[in-house]
């Protein structure tokens, strides 16, 4: 039991690796002892190791099968490595041990919506609302879904159970000459998204203050309202108010609809290095941030994009931030400091096939052509059934048939587009 003590201690302290070989020694000491290998599976899958996770999982339950906790845990890894049927199974099971709790009810409807039972998944995540104690990430799943759905004033209303929300200002409130401090949240995409909402509140009277992340400040200096100081790109000092970035939507009940363009930064360096020869001008993003919870699902990698790149009559560039590995010879690196490095070379493109990322965002906001690589399960801003965006009217959405279907429905249409 030392060595499972000291493991948790060092997992609390963030050393996982050292909690890892600290629970692996407790196993070594007593192999029945499932709490220490139940610690390590939460441990590996804590920092993403998931295939490791899953047999260590496996193991943990074969000792503590009652433990609804556990079984919710490892529906994580279930999902993370795509296989949301087993996950849905698990999920069942862990709420016919606990069906009191949320716990289970949060798992099934994460494992129902990674197979696009929205409806049902829904249903799930309203069971764990309705159970005691309050359960946020309970309202916040339903939230989600009915933004999926397209019910933005419910949708809005769970959305504010985040952690991250922020107080906002009282219904009605007149904001002609308040201070409001807004807070950027989530990921780089999710900003040059809903950054672009914020001269409704200049519209409003107020003056702003974003704490603009440094890869998106020089883009964001162009937004309506910053060279007038009416947004500045800091935090002001003595606010009247202050949320985060997302709490717009409910705070200015947002629908999707265009917002303010943003400015290509600077295109003129560009010019020559990406004058025409011919060919179709392409930039390509085919990752997201890793430590995103969902990039497993919305990152397809090089290799799904073969029939992409076998396209004749194209020239392909990567417009996504710091490529890793080696990238096959068709595809530029032209290297960027910044946001604004990567919208004055998307002056020059004509077209950006990107997953659901930073640069497709980037892109939909300059408004020019994208075509967006979606999961089948979506994000929310996305919705469902549909090939357009009403955020962005130059992009053009690609869903997936099946999970891991990528490429070749993209790769025809880019043909028929070199050609003309």
């Amino acid at each position: 039991m030392a060595w499972t003590g000291l493991a948790t201690a060092l997992n609390c302290l963030g050393r996982i690796e050292a909690a890892i070989d600290a629970y692996r020694r407790a196993e070594m000491l007593d192999p029945a002892l499932g709490m220490a290998t139940a610690g390590r599976a939460a441990a590996l899958q804590s920092v993403g190791r998931h295939h490791e996770a899953e047999p260590v999982f496996r193991r943990a339950l074969s000792l503590m099968p009652q433990d609804a906790m556990l079984r919710s845990g490892f529906v994580q890894t279930l999902r993370a490595l795509e296989q949301p049927r087993e996950a849905e199974a698990q999920a069942r099971l862990t709420i016919l041990l606990a069906p009191d709790i949320p716990l289970g009810h949060l798992a099934l409807g994460a494992a129902l919506a990674d197979q696009g039972e929205v409806a049902a998944a829904q249903d799930a995540f309203r069971a764990g609302v309705a159970l005691p104690p309050d359960n946020p990430e309970a309202t916040l799943a339903v939230g989600m879904i009915r933004l999926l759905l397209g019910d933005y004033p419910a949708g809005w209303q769970g959305y504010q159970s985040r952690t991250v929300a922020g107080a906002g200002w009282p219904e009605g409130a007149d904001l002609a000459g308040k201070r409001i401090n807004v807070r950027p949240e989530q990921g780089l995409g999710d900003t040059l998204q809903f950054s672009r909402w914020l001269p409704m509140l200049v519209a409003r009277g107020a003056v702003v203050g974003f704490d603009a992340p440094a890869p998106l400040r020089r883009l964001l200096a162009g937004l309506p309202g910053v060279a007038e100081g009416a947004i500045q790109l800091r935090p002001l000092e003595r606010p009247d108010y202050s949320c985060a970035l997302l709490d717009l939507g409910h705070l200015l009940a947002i629908r999707p609809a265009p917002a303010a363009k943003l400015p290509f930064v600077d295109p003129a360096a560009w010019a020559e290095r990406m004058a025409p020869d011919g060919r179709l001008r392409v930039g390509l993003a085919w990752a997201g941030n890793p430590a995103h919870g969902n990039d497993r699902a919305r990152s397809v990698g090089l290799a799904a994009l073969a029939p992409v790149l076998a396209v004749p009559n194209c020239r392909f560039v990567a417009v996504q931030p710091r490529p890793a590995g080696a990238l096959p010879p068709e595809i530029e690196t032209p290297g960027f400091s910044d946001f604004g490095d990567t919208s004055g070379l998307m002056a020059h493109l004509d077209l950006v096939i990107s997953v659901d990322s930073a640069p497709a965002h980037l892109a939909g906001a300059l408004g020019g052509p994208v075509w967006v690589l979606l999961a089948a399960m979506p994000d929310w801003r996305w919705q469902l059934g549909r090939a357009d965006s009403p955020w962005y009217p130059s992009a053009r959405l690609y869903r997936q048939a099946w999970a891991g279907d990528w490429g070749a429905p993209v790769a025809a249409d880019l043909a028929r587009m070199a050609r003309r």
